[in-house]
């Protein structure tokens, strides 16, 4: 699976405006506001903005990594503006950038601490964050941890459930090198990428680079060589740089275009590098999943979850656990779409139906958090894992939807993954889908109730016997696949009164061609006819003996006995019919 990785730049002294006609169709814009500046709403709208921070002027549908350096910044007004004038964007927001520079407006790490909190508090529980589209994140600079630095300093631990990605400002820097910030050569791409690549596994988060920029090598720019002078080495190292990223699971791309004349960071002075930054986002731009995402959208972008998934989800939520179904861009650009989009191209059995989710992931509770049905603490992913599995195996009716499941049976990610996967018989294999349980639902079942009572947390604690309540017998009895077959139930019925090698279809069947022979050979005179059922209107008693009497007298002889059609007219009769029914 292929993902978009979005790319672009940090305008440095520009405006935001200027930099998009410079690189058009960029997928992302790096935003700073530094100390002192804090995180004004009004930089989405206000038309008197103007240059580095008019986010107005952001190009369509990129994501915007911004970061503040102010404690007490409102976050929370700052993604409604968002929301309200441009939602087209994605966010990426940083709490402080580069805490740990510790130079004019950066926090202690009391203070840092106290802001991530803040930033919890605001906007830790927001719907655009449950959908992917507002990502919180960190921010360190890589030549400070590689020459030494402890990230750990600067990992909010006790908000560690607030941070979705890691990000990391990559500037030259080779240990071993007589000056490690000037090396003689560009370095290798999977040794340049190995400290981001370490720290997102080491934490299980995305992880993505806020700031790239590698100067010529040059005697000019400080360097102790002159290896590059038309820059061809350096646009070679930016198109390989990306490649190997984008294939580590890079989120997030953005060079940082300084403004230090000819062969630093400017390129508008860099021809060479200019040229592969724009081939990079031209090949961003065009990926055909970011098209397929665009096309959905203009469409209105229709989503419906599966009903059993989402019953699931709806119980799972019910009882405290934070459930996610569709998925974020990154989901909705991989190519190929899988569940968690409303345009998988991965359905089973059957082909997918557009604008249906297929997919949820379950998050591990926190640390002693109780369900908010029972009071109870709620079951680890470990127990809840193991409860599905085994109600799949069993043919549990509740989970018998499931395509697939990725779970961890060890906790703290200290043991196998494993993807379990009914299509069509039970199988386990490896997965490197962790720190979550990933379900995946059958095609199918996309309006089937059958998970509407299903509860593995009440069936964990033995309080679910599997009995229905009526509601949820009435439920299942409205599901169109259920009803089609007890419709056809009946009268495949055979056995009891039924006689011996029919059904009730057959007995049916017998009794219509019966009628139609009677039909035929009754032929009773209308006005002999009239008077009977006039006589039977006026109450008389012989109604039933002449009607008896006028039907013997037309039939075949053996045809029926008398007993036949007398017990025939008294069974009519003890119906409620009147003798005059048709």
């Amino acid at each position: 699976m292929t993902t978009l990785l979005p790319t672009g730049w940090c305008p440095g002294s520009r405006s935001i405006a200027e930099m998009a006609k410079l690189y058009p169709h960029s997928t992302a814009v790096r935003v700073f506001f530094a100390a002192g500046e804090g995180l004004p709403a009004s930089a989405w709208a206000d038309p008197a903005r103007v240059g580095r921070q008019r986010l107005v002027d952001l190009p369509e549908n990129c994501t915007a990594i911004v970061s503040f350096k102010d404690q007490m910044a409102d976050r929370a007004a700052f993604v409604q503006a968002w929301l309200k004038y441009r939602p087209d964007v994605d966010v990426d927001l940083i709490t402080h950038h580069e805490p740990e520079q510790q130079e004019g407006g950066d926090p202690t790490r009391a203070q840092y601490r106290a802001s991530w909190t803040r930033t919890r508090e605001q906007v830790g529980d927001h719907p655009a964050r449950a959908a992917g589209r507002l990502r919180l994140a960190t921010c360190w600079t890589l030549q400070w941890i590689r020459r030494g630095g402890d990230w750990r300093l600067w990992w909010p631990e006790h908000e560690a459930d607030a941070v979705d990605l890691l990000l990391f400002d990559w500037y030259p820097f080779m240990a071993g090198e007589p000056d490690p910030w000037k090396p003689r050569v560009y370095e290798d791409p999977a040794s340049a990428l190995k400290v981001p690549v370490d720290i997102a596994g080491q934490l299980r988060r995305d992880w993505g680079l806020a700031e790239v920029d590698h100067p010529r090598i040059l005697r000019a720019n400080g360097f102790t060589v002159d290896l590059d002078p038309e820059g061809a080495l350096a646009a070679s190292w930016y198109r390989a740089m990306h490649a190997a990223a984008k294939a580590a699971g890079c989120r997030v791309w953005a060079h940082f275009h300084r403004d230090m004349g000819a062969a630093l960071g400017d390129l508008t002075k860099r021809p060479a590098e200019q040229a592969a930054l724009r081939q990079l986002i031209t090949q961003e731009a065009n990926d055909v999943g970011r098209q397929r995402r665009l096309n959905w959208v203009k469409d209105g972008s229709p989503f419906r979850l599966m009903t059993p998934m989402a019953d699931l989800r709806d119980t799972l939520r019910r009882h405290g656990y934070t459930v996610y179904d569709i998925g974020n861009r990154a989901h909705l650009e991989a190519d190929p779409p899988e569940d968690h989009t409303p345009y998988s191209a991965t359905g089973y059995p059957g082909k997918a139906r557009y604008g249906v989710g297929y997919a949820g992931d379950i998050m591990p509770p926190k640390d002693g958090q109780r369900s908010k049905v029972d009071g109870l603490p709620l079951p680890s992913l470990q127990q809840l894992g193991a409860q599905l599995l085994a109600d799949r195996n069993a043919g549990v009716p509740g989970i018998k939807w499931l395509k697939y499941m990725n779970w961890e049976p060890q906790k703290d990610n200290g043991g196998p993954c494993y993807k379990e996967s009914w299509r069509p018989t039970y199988e386990r294999t490896s997965s490197t889908d962790r720190g979550h349980i990933h379900l995946s639902g059958l095609t199918g079942y996309e309006t089937a109730t059958i998970a509407a009572g299903y509860d593995p947390v009440a069936r964990i604690r033995g309080d679910d016997d599997d009995m229905m309540t009526p509601a949820q017998f009435l439920t299942l009895l409205k599901d169109p696949a259920v009803d089609m077959h007890l419709r056809g139930t009946a009268w495949r019925y055979v056995g009891g009164g039924i006689p011996k090698g029919m059904s009730t279809l057959g007995v049916l069947n017998e009794l219509v061609a019966t009628s139609r022979l009677l039909a035929e050979k009754v032929d009773i005179d209308p006005a002999e006819l009239e008077q009977i059922r006039a006589a039977a209107r006026e109450g008389a008693a012989s109604a039933g003996d002449a009607l008896v009497a006028a039907v013997l007298a037309k039939l075949p002889p053996g045809t029926l006995t008398r007993d036949d059609v007398e017990a025939a007219v008294r069974d009519a009769f003890a119906g409620g019919l009147a003798p005059d029914a048709g």
